[in-house]
């Protein structure tokens, strides 16, 4: 059995009483709660709820393990269990996300892709920029809320900086987005999410990241600045290793727009 059909398996066991889509979303909601600066209220109330419940810590940890490399394996879950090909949710090969990033090479400042689907497509470009001594700021989004949160997922287990939006890109119309600022903790990356809609107060919410950046540096934890010289960075994290467990802050919630729609610029 291919480790990913081992955690669908998991997923499916969290809870019987549901169906597997709702199992899913709870898993991914678990699993992305470590790394959010402001959780809201449905988030906690999730985490709670299955916080002692070891099928959720094992699941988690699987797809810690079975995520190394950069590989998608949500995107492979979601296609075989929940859409099964509806409204053209075909997830791109990951041997063909490689392969792509291969011939385009990325050396510029920004990854970018409008329709991101599970993110697999910004992975490869990631992996690719940080071999070669890179490092993006990643900018993706999908009019799918939940494969919003799968890109999300996916990037902050591999310590990612940038942002991710719930948005029409056709219509630029955004209903939620999802920052990733990082920070080095004990010498590791570790990403840090900071998730607002277009309601939000962003004076409120830019004290509140002040506030974290404050205590962060009295407590001797280095948290990143932009490079000014994206092609010269003062270190590139290399291929992190995908854990659950890194989380971490910083940087000004303003949304990355695309300078073209293309996947790298």
């Amino acid at each position: 059995m291919r480790e990913e059909e081992k955690l669908g398996e998991m997923i499916a066991n969290l809870d019987y009483s549901r169906s597997f889509s709702d199992n899913f979303d709870s898993f991914i909601a678990f699993t992305l709660f470590p790394f959010l600066a402001n959780p809201d209220k449905d988030d906690v109330a999730n985490y709670m709820s299955h916080r002692e419940d070891e099928r959720y810590r094992n699941a988690m940890l699987k797809l810690g393990d079975i995520s190394e490399g950069y590989h998608d394996a949500l995107g492979d879950i979601f296609m075989d269990r929940i859409s099964h090909g509806a409204n053209g949710q075909f997830f791109t090969p990951d041997c063909i996300c490689e392969f792509m990033a291969g011939i385009l090479s990325p050396e510029g400042e920004h990854i970018c892709d409008p329709c991101c689907g599970s993110g697999r497509l910004l992975l490869k470009g990631l992996q690719r920029s940080r071999e070669n001594k890179l490092d993006p700021t990643i900018y993706g989004g999908d009019l799918d809320h939940r494969a919003a949160r799968m890109t999300l997922l996916n990037l902050c287990m591999n310590s990612a900086r940038g942002d991710v939006e719930w948005i029409n890109s056709l219509s630029n119309e955004v209903f939620k987005t999802y920052h990733i600022d990082r920070v080095n903790l004990y010498g590791n990356w570790m990403s840090y999410v900071w998730q607002y809609t277009p309601s939000t107060d962003m004076d409120e919410l830019n004290r509140q990241r002040q506030d974290v950046i404050r205590q962060l540096m009295e407590g001797g934890v280095w948290y990143e600045r932009q490079f000014e010289d994206p092609k010269k960075p003062a270190e590139v994290p290399e291929q992190p290793q995908a854990s659950p467990e890194a989380v971490a802050p910083i940087q000004e919630p303003k949304r990355q727009q695309p300078v073209q729609l293309s996947l790298f610029d």
